[in-house]
């Protein structure tokens, strides 16, 4: 009789903690959307991140973006890009929030253009390696505001 009894409770006490785990939050999830203040439009590839941790995301297409699983209650939220002004929303709440609608404001002061040239030259063994420390040290000389460069290369090496 009494191990029918501690099957029982052992069961009941199984089925109880498995419930309380599926019940429990695993931090909190914020969502929104990011456009751009001055048009209105949607903006892609902002990057969105909790400051001074490694959860982050890019919007999307659309604007929208969504964080999950945060596991803190009390954070500092980040939105960043070129050429727009970085932005920064607290969020102190125990639960899920409520969307956030964030309107980027283009950065005046930043650059329009960045436009890095290379030449080649016939060097003994095609050698790489000074052709590569050229081209970091003209990039190592652009302004903090440029960190995010897309190179591109038209032509040949030849």
């Amino acid at each position: 009789m009494t191990d029918h009894i501690n099957r029982y409770l052992l069961t009941l006490g199984l089925s109880f903690w498995a419930l309380l785990g599926m019940c429990q939050s695993n931090g909190i999830t914020v969502s929104g959307k990011v456009t751009d203040k001055e048009s209105g439009l949607a903006l892609e590839g902002i990057s969105v991140y909790v400051n001074n941790t490694t959860y982050s995301t890019q919007t999307q297409k659309d604007g929208s973006f969504r964080l999950t699983n945060i596991p803190l209650l009390h954070f500092e939220l980040i939105f960043s890009a070129v050429n727009y002004e970085t932005q920064a929303r607290s969020i102190d709440n125990a639960g899920n929030t409520a969307p956030l609608n964030i309107q980027m404001q283009k950065n005046a002061a930043l650059l329009n253009e960045v436009v890095v040239t290379a030449s080649v030259e016939k060097m003994a063994g095609n050698n790489m390696a000074a052709r590569s420390i050229r081209i970091f040290l003209a990039i190592r000389h652009l302004p903090n505001n440029a960190r995010s460069l897309i190179i591109r290369q038209s032509g040949s090496d030849e």
